[in-house]
């Protein structure tokens, strides 16, 4: 869980110093200068559970070329979860599978956002899940195809805001 999307090309640059050049990460232990919160606005409310960090800190990426983001691995976090596990709704628990609308439909949005390859790519690794549900032991398989179907379907036409701060 929270595993940050590594840069292609100079990433290494600085790993034996225990620095990683990141594109992407999760919210948990991320410092964002302020300057930078007033260029490219806030999270967008509307992600609610899934994807926000996500977005957010490709949107901060793709506008902000000039900076470097990166992952200092001495850096200690505790997240305090009873499980520290990547969820995933084939084999996720009944009374968890709603939250799954957002991961779809937030995830589309985002790839929808780099372009059709990433959007064709999310689309068939869905899909693949939708089979993996099908085959899988899971009860109420009906229910998990069809929260990731509408979440996948909802996320071509999700446009949230993004709010911006004046000071």
């Amino acid at each position: 869980m929270n595993v940050p999307k590594v840069s292609e090309g100079k990433w290494s640059d600085y790993i034996e110093d225990g620095i990683v050049k990141v594109d992407t990460c999760s919210f948990v232990s991320v410092f964002i200068p302020r300057d930078v919160v007033k260029k490219v606005g806030l999270p967008i409310t509307d992600f609610f559970i899934w994807g926000d960090d996500l977005e957010y800190t490709g949107r901060i990426n793709s506008q902000f070329k000039e900076r470097e983001n990166y992952l200092v691995a001495s850096s200690k976090v505790t997240h305090a979860m009873t499980h520290n596990i990547n969820v995933d709704i084939v084999s996720d628990s009944e009374d968890r599978l709603q939250r799954y609308y957002y991961r779809y439909r937030n995830l589309n949005f985002v790839n929808r956002r780099q372009g059709l390859k990433a959007s064709t790519k999310y689309v068939l690794k869905s899909v693949l899940t939708i089979f993996k549900i099908l085959k899988s032991n899971a009860h109420h398989k009906g229910r998990r195809c069809g929260i990731l179907i509408r979440g996948m379907l909802s996320g071509f036409i999700f446009n949230p805001k993004i709010e911006v701060i004046d000071s």
